[in-house]
């Protein structure tokens, strides 16, 4: 089983909110459902940032690490190799095996 860690960027107003889940695009799904309390108000968010880990344990200690980055530090986190790709509501896709960037077709590609 993997463990996400994510950031969502509210499109509205450019917030930026850090997290941790099993199923980051599900998790995607009900921010922009309004169903999470902090992020209710900010809607729609995208999906800017997302790291796969072999353990929660792993996954929870970076999530801690995210939530003390600056919005300096989020954008260069961003600009990175890793990060080329936004994922939003609008592209139901979902997640497969891996991260690749493709206009016509996100797919999720896990790394560490």
């Amino acid at each position: 089983m993997r463990h996400y860690v994510y950031i969502i960027q509210s499109i509205s107003t450019g917030k930026f909110y850090k997290g941790y889940s099993l199923s980051p695009y599900d998790r995607l799904k009900q921010h922009n459902n309004e169903e999470s309390r902090y992020t209710q108000h900010f809607c729609p968010w995208e999906l800017v940032y997302i790291q796969s880990f072999d353990s929660k344990t792993e996954a929870l200690k970076r999530e801690k690490a995210l939530k003390k980055y600056s919005k300096k530090q989020i954008a260069n986190l961003m600009k990175s190799s890793l990060t080329r790709f936004r994922i939003s509501a609008c592209h139901p896709q979902g997640f497969g095996d891996g991260f690749e960037f493709r206009p016509d077709r996100l797919k999720l590609k896990e790394f560490h």
